[in-house]
């Protein structure tokens, strides 16, 4: 579903990336605006007294806009040639859906489900479909009319029924519809086989390394596409609760789980190019923003070219993004109120790593490629209403600076990617105030310096806690078993890499 966003709560919103950039070289900047005519800068945030950077900043348009974003994850089924006969059948279980969504659909057909269960094609009632039960669904086009077919996957026919429609032609939509203006579909879709006259593609969904495009399994060219990052690596009909690893029986973990919540990265093009000068000062910066309405600020991070300190404070980002956007619904939390990122995120539908999406199911995947609304320097957490994340370590940073300690900056995305190399120039590494989500390459990287004489002090609390995957601009996660949400059944174990997740199971 294309959505545009909602400014009510906020004038200005958008995302720096890379988020962390080394001096001397560029990053980009990209921002929704309700207000053309907006004035920007960038200006330090860890320093008492904000200073105005004049570096260089290009514009690649003379306005901003409000932009538009992908909500909900489907997909497509190549068809790209005539056929006679075309055969389609996939296995699918229910979750929660509120309202009438699409689960198959081309130009001329539309096999929809309503919140009561009846699943209709092209108005006619198939079946009462149940959540939470495998189906395998059957649908022939030929000579202007489609069969429709429900089984359960335990062989129990449920339904069949002729109507009269059209085949597909180029594409068949699974989970959504070719317009893209209806909600998408709460559902986990397990094996597809498309049969077109007397050509067969079937595809299987990885229990590893999720990917947007997937080959059939006989070899063939015809790539399913994925849109908007499902869930990977979730129980399909073939898992019986013997085996808890994906790395052992890949075929129980063979589906994806749709929401119509997901999103997989914003594919917004970049409003602004800024330019660090060779010679910046490592610390923490922001565009400011400036609108009629407010002022807003994009927090970025950047490394020294060359560190003048032996001292780095490292930035916990992966926490920072773990939390981003969380929506904290005002009817659950009311003892504060609510901040306005808070409003933001509800109002556009926006979810956080402590968030569940709208078939209750946890939310397992976040991308960077989004506004982090939560991430500032006036931000305090309405739970607690003080600062939090950022707004603490930007207290430290100020400190050091207010007692000329020298501290440069890095990031838990640097320590991911690079390693111990990142690490290698500094003395000591300092750590944030919530250093709590790791990765398996941050942990490793962490050990290979200590272990080659580096010193390290926490300095958080409530760290070492999750264990995640960061793969490109996507952070995974999953929880097992506790108070935040809770996964399924056999869902412990991350999509990305295919390591165990939940709490402290990094290896030592």
């Amino acid at each position: 579903m294309r959505r545009t966003l909602n400014h009510t709560a906020m004038p200005a919103v958008g995302f720096i990336e890379p988020w962390s950039v080394r001096a001397g070289e560029a990053t980009r900047a990209f921002v929704s605006c309700s207000d053309p005519e907006a004035r920007v800068s960038i200006q330090t945030l860890d320093l008492d007294d904000a200073e105005i950077a004049e570096w260089s900043v290009s514009r690649a348009n003379d306005r901003f806009g409000v932009r538009d974003f992908d909500i909900g994850s489907w997909v497509e089924i190549p068809v790209s040639e005539a056929a006679v006969e075309i055969r389609l059948d996939v296995e699918i279980l229910f979750t929660l859906n509120s309202v009438t969504k699409p689960v198959v659909c081309w130009n001329g057909f539309a096999l929809t489900l309503d919140a009561s269960g009846d699943l209709r094609a092209n108005g006619e009632l198939l079946a009462q479909a149940d959540n939470e039960c495998w189906y395998r669904l059957h649908l022939a086009a030929r000579a202007s009319r489609v069969l429709c077919r429900l089984t359960r996957c335990d062989g129990i026919p449920v339904a069949e029924t002729v109507i009269p429609a059209g085949g597909p032609s180029e594409t068949i939509y699974l989970g959504a519809e070719p317009s893209q203006r209806d909600q998408t579909l709460n559902a986990r879709i397990g094996r597809i086989v498309l049969d077109r006259d007397t050509r067969k593609s079937e595809w299987r969904f990885q229990a590893h390394a999720p990917s947007e495009r997937l080959m059939p399994i006989d070899g063939g060219d015809d790539r399913l596409t994925i849109r908007n990052a499902p869930t990977f690596a979730v129980a399909s009909p073939r898992f019986t609760g013997e085996v808890h690893d994906p790395r052992l029986a890949p075929d129980h973990f063979d589906a994806i789980h749709l929401h119509d919540d997901d999103f997989g990265g914003f594919d917004w093009e970049a409003d602004l190019a800024i330019s660090v000068p060779e010679d910046a000062r490592s610390g923490v910066y922001a565009l400011v923003i400036e609108t009629i309405d407010g002022v807003e600020k994009l927090p970025f991070f950047v490394r020294s070219s060359r560190p003048a300190s032996s001292v780095a404070f490292l930035l916990p980002t992966a926490t920072y993004l773990a939390y981003a956007d969380e929506q904290l619904p005002p009817e659950k939390y009311p003892w504060h109120g609510t901040d306005r990122s808070h409003r933001f995120a509800t109002d556009n539908n926006f979810l956080s790593l402590y968030d569940v999406h709208a078939d209750l199911s946890g939310v397992s995947l976040t991308s960077s490629r989004r506004p982090r609304t939560t991430l500032r320097d006036d931000y305090h957490y309405p739970l607690s209403n003080s600062p939090h994340l950022l707004s603490v370590d930007l207290q430290f940073l100020k400190f050091c600076h207010r007692h000329e300690i020298a501290v440069g900056v890095l990031t838990d995305h640097d320590l991911h990617e690079e390693g111990a190399a990142s690490l290698a120039s500094y003395d000591l590494i300092l750590t944030g105030s919530h250093p709590e989500y790791w990765s398996a390459p941050m942990m490793a990287g962490l050990k290979d310096y200590l272990r080659g004489g580096g010193n390290f002090s926490y300095l958080g609390g409530n760290g070492f806690y999750w264990v995640v995957a960061i793969q490109g601009h996507r952070m995974e996660l999953r929880r097992g078993k506790n108070d935040i949400w809770t996964g399924r059944p056999g869902e412990t174990h991350l999509a990305m890499t295919g390591e165990p997740a939940g709490t402290g199971k990094i290896a030592a």
